[in-house]
């Protein structure tokens, strides 16, 4: 230490011969204030006070790579359903070269067996690493019946997009389906305390109102009605089908009631399970076991979706390898896996982020698969979808900012500062 009078100074280095006093206390440097990227305060916090271990693994650069790694899965998984159900209801190509879209399969049915499927993996994952324990726990009554409320609404949720997309266009579906952003923002205030400030609601309405106008951005090819209609009088099945017709108001007004009881679903039960899946106690269970307790109440749940689709559109059920259009072939059950894969990604994502998160990676899945119908040349490019997808990306990136920015806590006196003083 050296300098004037009344004055101490620290150098980097001690003075050669110098002595340190055993008394003398030990003066530790701050340690910086580290975040995790995408993780709110809120539940950084939370995840720091019950799982340390987690949250230490997570500073790393390895930790975040694992979570980027995690979002770009959940992104394409969220890309590759509506790309995968389009090529697997191809059922031929027209004049002009272009697929033709019917329905060789019934849509209730892959419901159902991707809902099996996941029950198979998550029995199969419990076996392989805890073996009969782990598979015990998933037939505990219960945390099955805890569960219950968002499997099943899971599985209707999915019953009323089916429902939905055979009565309105899938334009309009789009816009309706993209309120789950604010209203996934608002349940989980609600339910869960996971408060937004104002720039990060105005964030969020404006990147519902981009995704809403880029729905509504109209194709310039052929409607696939039609030309799906002219290649059932080809097939001489346009006497068993029902012929194309301009729907009735009625239909479009019940297509948007399912729509809209879709997202409702599909957000409250994302937040329930969220709040599900991190409040397991001292000791939480695997997301295997997890979506395993949660797959029991939703294949009962898809079950009857099934046979409530089956009657409104009067159909066989006990046709369930069968559609109107074809039967199934390796491309319905590469649907049927993909819609595996999707609940257990995003469940993935739901634990470790939030619901939120899901939600957005869903919206930045756009720009995905509008590259890939247009590298397919399955549509044309427009500069009008290729400027709200930019502005998509950016909303986002001002989101994730907004999310990373350190909450200043100001103290008590600081505030009464700013205070009049009284006369």
């Amino acid at each position: 230490a050296s300098g004037a009078q009344g004055e101490v100074t620290m150098a980097d280095q001690p003075p050669k011969g110098f002595v340190r006093c055993s008394s003398w206390p030990t003066i530790k440097a701050p340690e910086p204030d580290r975040r995790i990227w995408m993780l709110s305060v809120e539940v950084e916090k939370d995840l720091k006070a019950k799982a340390p271990k987690i949250w230490n693994r997570l500073q790393t650069h390895l930790g975040q790579a694992i979570q980027y790694l995690v979002l770009m899965l959940v992104v394409a998984t969220y890309a590759a359903c509506p790309l995968t159900v389009s090529w697997a209801k191809v059922v031929g190509h027209g004049e002009d070269g272009l697929p033709i879209k019917g329905r060789p399969f019934k849509e209730g049915s892959v419901i159902v067996a991707s809902w099996l499927l996941i029950c198979c993996v998550g029995l199969s994952l419990s076996f392989a690493s805890g073996g009969l324990k782990h598979v015990r726990q998933c037939f505990d009554l219960k945390h099955i019946i805890v569960f219950a409320p968002a499997g099943i609404g899971w599985a209707m949720a999915d019953v009323c997009e089916v429902l939905a997309v055979a009565r309105i266009d899938p334009a309009t579906y789009g816009v309706l389906s993209q309120g789950r952003l604010l209203s996934s923002a608002a349940a989980g205030w609600m339910i869960c305390g996971a408060w937004q400030t104002g720039l990060q609601w105005g964030i969020l309405a404006c990147l519902s109102l981009i995704c809403m106008a880029y729905c509504m951005v109209p194709d310039d090819s052929r409607p696939n009605s039609e030309r799906l209609f002219e290649w059932r009088l080809r097939q001489d099945t346009w006497l068993t089908v029902d012929r194309f017709h301009t729907p009735e108001p009625e239909e479009h007004l019940l297509g948007g009631i399912f729509a809209l009881t879709k997202v409702t679903l599909s957000v409250l039960c994302s937040v329930y399970v969220e709040t599900c899946f991190k409040s397991s106690g001292a000791q939480p269970m695997r997301l295997h076991v997890q979506m395993t307790q949660v797959s029991f109440s939703s294949i009962i749940a898809a079950s009857t979706g099934y046979l409530l689709i089956c009657l409104l559109r009067h159909e066989d059920p006990t046709h369930f390898f069968s559609g109107p259009d074809g039967s199934w072939t390796r491309r319905t059950m590469a649907v049927a896996a993909m819609y595996c894969w999707r609940e257990w990604i995003c469940s993935l994502c739901v634990k470790h982020f939030d619901s939120l998160v899901k939600n957005i990676c869903n919206a930045v899945s756009l720009v995905v698969t509008y590259s890939f119908t247009v590298a397919a040349r399955e549509t044309d490019f427009s500069i009008l979808k290729a400027m709200l997808l930019v502005a998509i990306v950016l909303e986002v990136i001002n989101y994730c900012f907004t999310r990373r920015a350190p909450v200043v806590e100001l103290p008590v006196n600081e505030y009464a500062a700013m205070l009049p003083k009284e006369a």
